[in-house]
């Protein structure tokens, strides 16, 4: 699951993401709630210096499958590469403390226009 530490990033992150035109309103927002020991981060000095780079450069892919598959986490906190000093959040719904993490109900949500 790929989360993003605010509405407004996840917002970015979705329209960075998006190949239709269409209507932005059959959307809906979740509050997620995760203890903070289920999360492992990865810092930007970490990264190879094109990080940021579009397409994702393979060397991220590899971070990530080496974090799924050794389940130390429930949770991955990674920089944004649209806004390199917030977050986004990879959860692992197949990792044993899963559980823990906390969902609210889903919200509608619908993208201003101005931002097609």
């Amino acid at each position: 699951m790929y989360t993003s530490s605010t509405i407004a990033l996840a917002t970015l992150e979705m329209l960075a993401h998006l190949d239709s035109t269409g209507p932005l309103t059959a959307y809906r927002v979740i509050e997620v709630t995760i203890p903070e020991r289920l999360v492992s981060a990865v810092e930007s000095t970490t990264l190879p210096s094109n990080w940021r780079h579009y397409p994702a450069p393979a060397e991220l892919r590899v971070i990530g499958d080496t974090w799924l598959d050794a389940q130390h986490t429930a949770v991955l906190k990674v920089p944004s590469a649209l806004v390199a000093v917030e977050y986004n959040y990879l959860i692992s719904p197949q990792h044993p403390d899963f559980s823990l993490i906390t969902r609210g109900k889903p919200v509608p949500f619908s993208v201003d226009p101005r931002l097609r």
